[in-house]
């Protein structure tokens, strides 16, 4: 994973861009291509990352800033941003099986996660049969992972379960007036089997 070091440089040059690209993005519903594509040359969605795992190691603080920078040229584009950098050091609170899985090689997986405990979690053998409806996946567009939230019956809290983007469904109606560019639009499942080590307990 490539690692810019001045991040605030980078953002300011970057929201330059967005701006150049914001009202097509809002027409499209979905943040451009040229727009992850940089991001990811950067570093950016790895930046949070912690170094153990090949990440930049940056704080959530400079995570903020540094999307705080972006949404001066385009507020839909830096909160998909952000979300997908956010999720990928979530994804790493995970156990290291599932980090590997997800990060070997130097990839940074891209991974919405609406968070809502919308679906149910039931045990299986080996794992976890969930189904559920899931709203606002911020950045599924661009997305080759999903986390979402169930309930797990008899457990303390919900529980995040990641699955392949190819595993689940996704309904466009994200249609908005503004914020479009977030592509937010709803994940479906349905009793779709989950392995243990990519769920974790959220409690």
């Amino acid at each position: 994973m490539r690692e810019t070091t001045d991040w605030a440089a980078w953002s300011d040059t970057m929201a330059e861009r967005l701006a150049e690209r914001a009202q097509s993005a809002e027409a499209l519903r979905s943040v451009p291509q040229a727009t992850i594509d940089e991001a990811a040359a950067a570093g950016f969605f790895a930046m949070a990352v912690p170094a153990s795992g090949g990440g930049g190691g940056a704080s959530l603080g400079i995570l903020f800033d540094v999307t705080r920078r972006l949404a001066h040229g385009c507020a839909s584009s830096a909160w998909t941003l952000s979300f997908l950098a956010m999720h990928a050091w979530l994804l790493c609170k995970f156990e290291p099986t599932l980090q590997d899985e997800l990060f070997g090689a130097g990839r940074v997986p891209l991974a919405p996660a609406p968070l809502a405990p919308t679906g149910q979690a039931e045990p299986t053998d080996g794992g976890y049969r969930i189904s559920g409806r899931w709203e606002w996946a911020t950045g599924v567009n661009h997305a080759d992972w999903v986390m979402v939230n169930c309930i797990e019956p008899g457990a303390l809290g919900p529980r995040f379960c990641v699955l392949p983007i190819g595993d689940v469904g996704v309904e466009d109606v994200w249609h908005t007036a503004g914020m479009a560019a977030t592509g937010s639009n709803t994940v479906v499942a349905h009793d779709v089997f989950v392995p243990a080590h990519r769920t974790l307990a959220a409690v």
